[in-house]
């Protein structure tokens, strides 16, 4: 076979939160938000069947586990270690629940599904809200933005009537000086279309954000529809970081070793810091990838800060998940 032979398909399977852009006749998309399948009729997705596939993202995540397992084992010269703990950040609090979401002050990013010191991030909403027979704003949804820099917003629109029917979609931005400021968009289609709004004040940190919705007129019949929030915001790279629950060991541990599959730029870096007396006394300061002698007090409740360290612009730092080698002599 030639190069001039070879043709490389095209895509035709979507897997994804939101509905894709492209609409050729017969594409199929998977919601993974809602795990619902559709196909495209030329001009819309439309919903084919009921099924959850929930068993894609269960089959996906014990794949991830098992390259993150063989990953941290090579990362241990033999693989001479004794106990290993591991977690994919799937969310906030880990796929494993390991991650302690009180004491860790990083960002969850959820499109990266990663942790990060700052940098750019989104937050997303996909549930489906709506409005019936009113001409005047009703409050749907509350997206907390947690004193961020927003830039831009994106969401889903569309009416619920045969006959045209405008709905009004108004993004409200409450700052953290008490100010508020909005942007609106309308759409008049039955089926969703995406509806980008702007800050208006983008070097206002914003606390969050109220979506509401009005329809056109007043009547029986009419409804507004929205749906797939997605926030755009920024933070300032600082030292942030990312703390597990405690994870119970055995008593003893002479030395340790932490993998992350993670992502640096400018003068980011990971460190990390051990206890194992449930956080009494640590072993501080220690580097990825090698193995360090735990010189603080020994015991059976183990925890791990994970620092994310970078301070100013462009000094940032991120993690996917974690990986820790416990040993003893």
């Amino acid at each position: 076979m030639t190069v001039a032979d070879v043709t490389i398909p095209t895509k035709y399977v979507y897997v994804q939160s939101s509905e894709p852009n492209d609409k050729t006749e017969g594409k199929l998309w998977y919601n993974t938000s809602t795990n619902e399948t559709y196909a495209s009729d030329g001009s819309s997705y439309v919903k084919v069947a009921d099924i959850d596939l929930d068993y894609i993202a269960d089959e996906q995540m014990e794949q991830n586990f098992n390259i993150l397992i063989n990953s941290v084992a090579s990362s241990s010269t033999l693989n001479a270690y004794d106990d290993m703990f591991v977690d994919i950040l799937t969310d906030s609090d880990g796929a494993s629940n390991t991650i302690d979401t009180g004491n860790t002050t990083a960002l969850y990013n959820s499109d990266n599904k990663a942790y990060q010191n700052g940098g750019d991030g989104t937050i997303e909403d996909a549930e489906e809200t709506d409005v019936t027979n009113t001409a005047v704003y009703v409050d749907v949804k509350t997206i907390e933005c947690f004193d961020r820099f927003v830039s831009t917003a994106t969401n889903e629109v569309k009416q619920g009537v045969t006959n045209p029917e405008t709905v009004t979609c108004k993004y409200t931005f409450h700052y953290t000086d008490e100010t508020t400021d909005t942007d609106t968009e309308s759409a008049t289609t039955t089926s969703y279309v995406e509806k980008n709004y702007t800050n208006p004040n983008p070097e206002k940190t914003v606390s969050h954000i109220v979506i509401a919705m009005k329809l056109q007129n007043d009547g029986a019949g009419k409804m507004g529809y929205e749906k797939n929030d997605v926030v755009n915001y920024s933070v300032t790279p600082s030292d942030l970081l990312v703390q597990t629950d405690v994870l119970t060991v055995t008593t003893g541990a002479d030395d340790c070793q932490l993998y992350c599959d993670n992502t640096v730029a400018g003068d980011g870096e990971v460190t990390f810091d051990i206890s194992l007396d449930n956080g009494s006394t640590w072993t501080e300061d220690l580097s990825l990838n090698t193995k360090h002698e735990i010189t603080s007090t020994t015991g059976t409740q183990c925890i791990v800060k994970i620092n994310l360290n970078g301070t100013g612009s462009g000094n940032t730092a991120l993690i996917e998940n974690y990986g820790l080698l416990l040993y003893y002599d």
